[in-house]
Order: C-alpha cells, then sequence, then structure tokens
C-alpha cells in the first residue's frame, strides 16, 4: 500500500484506517481539510487520469469519492503539491506541477480547473483573503512570478511588482490585503522574504535569508521558517494604519443585495474578532433551507452568495451566529 486515511478520536493516540481511502497502489492523500465539525474534504493523487478526491459530512466516518465527471483530468505529468493549498469559507484551491489551480466553491462536491499564467513547468503556491480575491506564486525566476484573482480562480492577471523573490505565498489574517512570502533560494530563485499591504501592486523586501512557508495570525503575530531556525515577525504590524483601524468594533449582519432578488443574493456581514460562524437560511415555516457557511473565520469583512436556483419565490430568513450573537433578517425570491 502507498497510501491510506485515518481517524484518531482521542487527541492522535490512536489511529484506525479508512478502508475505502488511497487504499490502492499508485494512489496518495495530498490534503485533509475540514469546513466545520462534519463537513470535510480529502484530496489526493491517483493513477486513474484525475485526482481521487472524497468528501464527508459526518466527521470523517464515511466518505464519498467525487465522480469523475466532476473533476478535470489531469495535464501530462500533473501531480498536486502538498504545501501548496488555500480555503476560505466554502471554498477550496489547490496548485499543482505543472502550473494549475484547481477549485472548489461548495464544500468539494464539484471541482474546475484554471491556468495563471506562471509558466508550463511550475509549482504554484496559493494565498486567498477571501473566497473571491487571490494570489498565486511559483518557484523559479525565469518567467512570471505573480498573478491575482478577483473571482476566486476563474481567471488571473499577472503582476511583476517583485524582482527577485518568489516562494510559498500566506494572506495575513485580520487585514484587508496583506501577504506575505518567503524562498529558499534552492531552485534558482532568489533568497529572502517580502510583504505586500496592497494585494501585491507593491513589495517591500525584509530579508535575503534562506526561508520556507510563512504563518501569521494576525498583523502583528506571525513565523516564517528558515535553515535551522524559526523566526517570529518583530516589526510593526502588517497592515496600513487606517486599514487596521477600519477592522469592525462589533458584530455586524446587513441586509442583502439585492432585494428582492432572481436568482442570487449577496449576504454581507462583519466579525469584531474571530468566531465560529453559522449563517443559514430558513422558509416561512422555520424549515432550513441551506446552510450558506458553518466554520471559523477571521475579525473583518465577510460574505456570502445565495444561489435559490430551484427555490420557489416568496420570503425567506437568513440567520447568523457568531459565537453566542445571533441575528435574523428577512429577504424575498422572486423567480
Amino acid at each position: 500500500r502507498e497510501g491510506g486515511g485515518f481517524k484518531t478520536t482521542d487527541g492522535g493516540n490512536s489511529w484506525i484506517r479508512q478502508s475505502n481511502l488511497y487504499d490502492r497502489s499508485g494512489t496518495a492523500p495530498l490534503y485533509v481539510y475540514f469546513f466545520d465539525e462534519k463537513d470535510g474534504l480529502v484530496v489526493g493523487q491517483s493513477p486513474d487520469g484525475y485526482f481521487e478526491i472524497h468528501t464527508t459530512v459526518d466527521g470523517g466516518n464515511a466518505w464519498t469519492r467525487v465522480a469523475k465527471d466532476s473533476i478535470p483530468a489531469f495535464v501530462t505529468g500533473e501531480l498536486g503539491v502538498i504545501s501548496s493549498y488555500a480555503t476560505q469559507g466554502n471554498s477550496f484551491w489547490f496548485g499543482t506541477f505543472p502550473g494549475r489551480v484547481f477549485r472548489t466553491t461548495n464544500r468539494g462536491k464539484s471541482w474546475a480547473a484554471s491556468n495563471p499564467g506562471l509558466g508550463p513547468t511550475t509549482v504554484v503556491f496559493l494565498a486567498f483573503q477571501d473566497e473571491l480575491n487571490g494570489m498565486a506564486t511559483r518557484y523559479f525566476p525565469d518567467r512570471n512570478r505573480f498573478a491575482k484573482t478577483t473571482d476566486g480562480g476563474k481567471t488571473w492577471t499577472i503582476l511583476n511588482s517583485l524582482q527577485g523573490i518568489t516562494g510559498p505565498v500566506k494572506f495575513i489574517p485580520g487585514t484587508t490585503a496583506s501577504y506575505i512570502l518567503g524562498a529558499r533560494g534552492y531552485l534558482g530563485e532568489v533568497p529572502g522574504s517580502a510583504y505586500t499591504l496592497d494585494g501585491g501592486i507593491s513589495w517591500k523586501v525584509i530579508d535575503n535569508l534562506s526561508h520556507t512557508v510563512p504563518a501569521f495570525v494576525s498583523p502583528q503575530i506571525g513565523w516564517i521558517g528558515g535553515d535551522n531556525f524559526i523566526y517570529k515577525w518583530a516589526g510593526a504590524p502588517l497592515a496600513i494604519k487606517e486599514m487596521l483601524s477600519a477592522l469592525p468594533e462589533q458584530y455586524a449582519l446587513s441586509q442583502n443585495f439585492p432585494n428582492p432578488f432572481n436568482p442570487s443574493t449577496t449576504i454581507r456581514y462583519s466579525l469584531a474578532q474571530a468566531e465560529r460562524v453559522s449563517l443559514k437560511v430558513f422558509n416561512l415555516a422555520g424549515q432550513e433551507i441551506v446552510t450558506l457557511f458553518e466554520g471559523k473565520q477571521s475579525a473583518g469583512e465577510h460574505h456570502v452568495q445565495w444561489r435559490a436556483e430551484g427555490a420557489p419565490s416568496g420570503v425567506y430568513f437568513y440567520r447568523l451566529q457568531a459565537g453566542e450573537k445571533v441575528e435574523t433578517r428577512k429577504m424575498i425570491l422572486m423567480q
């Protein structure tokens, strides 16, 4: 056996093998991610000509393999890259060699792929600040190094704002458009680290040391790997001052727009601190129609779109619960 999927219910002291996860020759898991306590996905390599992807809705007790026609086929020599993935809301993205980006917006049920234009033989790294806006970077300095998306990864725009340094990139939580990246310098690229406060339009180089993947939990607190060291950020907050002060001071749920709507509408809300969030839609009888989001989100502004194809016209209610706080608003669907 080359791969396998395992589950623990005692904090990692013991593990139970999941019988239908990557138990064939030539298969191996790459990413495991849970959107909340129940919904999760696992993505892996397979010999079948497309990625082997499974989803669960019961916390990992049972897994369902995503159908072949819901996953784009491999291009020649395509491989998933273990450290190259990003998540926001109900969306999950991962990068491949030779340079594509796979994405799902419905917790793994269906997938699409795009090419950010970073070259035909590259490893793509990803970071997203929300479900629409994100960045892709690459190893190797001989071609385009950065690409930006504003539509969730459907299309990409090349950025040439930082010369030399290129490598894994991460979004900095608690900001509106700050990212940080690090480069090892092992594959021809320039070693070092750099950050942007404006979504990649401009960058500031921090140092020229050899670095691995960065990890930040706020504009003030973060770490980055290096050769035999782990560095902790000791500089000023990595966010534009006005953006820091603009973070919401309290929880708020806005009226959906448009309203009335057909067939889709956007619901916006803000969190003063990181919270576990549940956003659900109910009909007039109080029956739950759909869960739009459930999971943990960072402080700041968020938005979720509800596409109501197939739902009858009428009055609906959307309810946001964030920690102990609950708020409900009314909306009208006119098919």
